[in-house]
C-alpha cells in the first residue's frame, strides 16, 4: 500500500493549537478522503528534543489528536 506524507500542519510551539496556515493543508487532506473513501489515515504528532522527555511525550500525543 502506497504512503503520502503531508507536510504543512503546523502547530504553535509547546502547545496543541494548530496555527492558521495549517487550514488550507488540512482542508486538502478532507478533500482527498472525501474523494475517495477507500483510503485510509494513520495520524502521527511530533515535538522536537527540547524539555522533558514525559513532557513531549504528551504533546505529541495531544498534537496528534487535536
Amino acid at each position: 500500500r502506497a504512503a503520502l506524507r503531508v507536510r504543512g500542519i503546523v502547530f504553535r510551539s509547546g502547545s496543541a493549537r494548530l496555527l492558521s496556515s495549517s487550514y488550507a493543508t488540512l482542508l486538502q487532506v478532507v478533500a482527498a478522503l472525501k474523494a475517495d473513501p477507500s483510503l485510509s489515515l494513520r495520524v502521527a504528532g511530533h515535538t522536537d528534543t527540547d524539555g522533558e522527555r514525559d513532557s513531549n511525550i504528551a504533546l505529541s500525543l495531544a498534537r496528534a489528536n487535536t
